[in-house]
């Protein structure tokens, strides 16, 4: 008798979450990749279990996986399971091994103890077993699935113990365990260990006290190979300014550029601490260049979250021909979601366009520079549905995504909170999905947010969006030759923000359209050619009237509703201006 063996680890998005720079988001990616294919490799080496999903070779994959197990000894399995469960724990400690010894720490009396507790009690690995007879793979595969969720929802845990003292400065649960010497301790307990001040600050800053997981996690750089784990991951600000600073790639310097100082700098505020010399020379460089060239400097990023729709109906073979094998099915979405994943990391989103924080196969976080959004968006989306699967269905896959836009100094741990909203509010459209959100967080508090699906009578909703935004970007730089005033967009909100119904709703579809049409016309600016007629000048006016219309006609039609279309404008207003 064979047994499926299913095996996940947990916390995940908590872990991941529990991020003030792009590195340690990066980080805790990586580091849950990196400990369930250590389990799944355990597996597969120590007791001869077959991996069928997710594709080990993948250089991303998810924090769980399903085995076939031909042992049919009960009390080996039992140990097969604790065995593996004893591997995450014992690699995420030989981890902190690797790490303390690196950086010579020196434990006070009671040190190890705590993080004793902070690490034993932090993981949770859940798994189970399930009979499998041959040739009832789907069968055995649904009463997994069933008895595994059974299992995570009955929660057990050890309650930390953890005597009075400050807390971790970015989990806000833990005792401190790490702080840098020559700081006010300040209620840091007297068995967390001193780092020296000659480490670099990006692995513990002057104002940083951490607990036991964090930094580990931040201080990973020091455990794994410089050939598989970027130790330099871009900031905030890097992403912001990536596609600015490649257009000027030949007149600024290629190195040691700082691009939060730039920005600092562009806002008239002075060089941050701890820069050194040549840092500070090349960024006064590159600001004199992009100075000398009129260059408006934007301080805003994208974060995009997506993930497959319906994957868990996808696994359990609910799109695929009655005569096909599960089994064999699993095997090859798998693979076809690692082919995705690694043309997504390397050949999508990539410098300078954005960076890839995760690409799981059905899953995926990442950074984007907002003047490539709207065309990485897209081409994402056009790979996922191209997916392979002809051999086991006729369906394509589909995702969901929440974007955000949001200032280089948003708390990250909040963007990514909104990431999340968006994606959850994309996948609740309605029951197809295959959708994405699209949130504006504004430096001064406001916030922006429309629901779209991808597509619209064929029409890439991307595509819509981004002509609006180019015909206003025309009017906010005043090129020459603009036609429209984006004024029309403040008089609308002005306008039907009096007499919208409470949920969005102005059942005059008549009277919005009428109204744009009029300030659209009342918006445009250019005035008679030298030897044009006034009908050839009406004719012309017209003509730029009705084609902006029609936009916005079609962008008012993908809304769910009035106030829906009108954060759509003021979105693409704030992309016109900023991004």
């Amino acid at each position: 008798m064979k047994y499926l063996f299913l095996f996940s680890i947990t916390p995940v998005q908590e872990f991941i979450k529990q991020a003030r720079k792009t590195q340690d988001l990066y980080a805790g990616s990586f580091i849950l990749s990196h400990l369930c294919r250590t389990a799944a490799k355990k597996a597969e080496q120590d007791y001869k279990a077959r991996i069928v999903f997710p594709v080990l070779t993948n250089k991303a994959i998810i924090n769980r996986f399903l085995a076939v197990v031909n042992d049919s000894d009960t009390s080996k399995n039992l140990d097969m399971g604790r065995q593996i469960e004893h591997s995450v724990r014992k690699e995420f400690w030989q981890m902190a091994e690797t790490i303390f010894n690196d950086m010579k720490i020196s434990e006070p009396p009671g040190f190890r103890e705590q993080l004793d507790k902070q690490i034993n009690n932090y993981w949770h690995c859940y798994w189970v077993f399930e009979e499998f007879p041959n040739n009832q793979f789907a069968q055995s595969y649904k009463k997994i699935e069933q008895s595994f969720g059974a299992i995570k929802n009955t929660k057990i845990f050890k309650q930390l113990e953890q005597e009075p003292a400050r807390k971790c400065s970015i989990t806000g649960e833990h005792n401190v365990l790490f702080y840098r010497t020559g700081q006010k301790k300040n209620f840091v307990p007297n068995f967390a260990a001193p780092v020296s001040q000659k480490i670099p600050l990006k692995l513990l800053d002057s104002k940083e006290k951490l607990g036991g997981i964090t930094f580990v996690k931040r201080c990973a750089e020091k455990y794994f190979e410089p050939s598989s784990y970027i130790a330099d991951f871009p900031s905030t600000a890097d992403i912001a300014l990536m596609a600015t600073l490649e257009d000027f790639r030949g007149e600024i310097p290629k190195t040691g550029v700082n691009s939060a100082a730039l920005l600092d700098r562009s806002n008239g505020k002075p060089m941050p601490e701890g820069l050194d010399g040549e840092t500070k020379e090349n960024t006064n460089k590159a600001f004199g260049v992009l100075r000398t060239n009129k260059v408006k400097l934007t301080p805003y990023y994208a974060l995009v979250l997506f993930d497959g729709d319906n994957m868990g109906r996808w696994l359990a073979g609910d799109f695929i021909n009655e005569k096909a094998n599960l089994e064999d099915f699993q095997n090859h979405l798998s693979s076809q979601l690692g082919q995705f994943s690694n043309l997504a990391q390397k050949e999508i989103v990539t410098p300078p366009i954005g960076k890839t924080v995760y690409a799981g196969g059905d899953d995926f976080l990442g950074f984007i520079n907002t003047t490539h959004l709207f065309e990485t968006l897209k081409e994402l989306c056009n790979e996922f549905t191209q997916i392979n699967l002809g051999e086991f269905t006729s369906f394509k896959p589909t995702f969901s995504a929440g974007i955000v836009v949001a200032h280089w100094k948003s708390p990250l741990e909040e963007v990514l909170g909104w990431a999340r909203r968006m994606e959850k509010e994309a996948k609740n459209i309605d029951g197809d999905k295959n959708a994405f959100a699209l949130a504006i967080l504004k430096r001064s508090g406001e916030i922006h947010k429309a629901i779209y699906k991808w597509l619209y009578d064929d029409n890439w909703t991307l595509d819509i969006l981004k002509d609006l935004i180019a015909r206003i970007k025309e009017t906010v730089n005043n090129p020459p030759g603009q036609e429209f005033s984006s004024n029309f967009i403040k008089t609308l909100n002005q306008e039907f923000q009096k007499i919208m119904d409470d949920d969005g709703n102005l059942f005059h579809e008549g009277l919005i359209k009428s109204e744009i049409k009029r300030l659209l016309q009342r918006s445009y600016l250019p005035g008679k050619k030298p030897g044009e007629t006034s009908q050839e000048f009406k004719l012309r006016k017209e003509l730029a009237v009705q084609n902006l219309l029609v936009t916005l006609k079609t962008l008012y039609k993908c809304n769910i509703n009035l106030q829906s279309f009108l954060s759509t404008l003021n979105i693409a207003d704030f992309l016109a201006r900023e991004a």
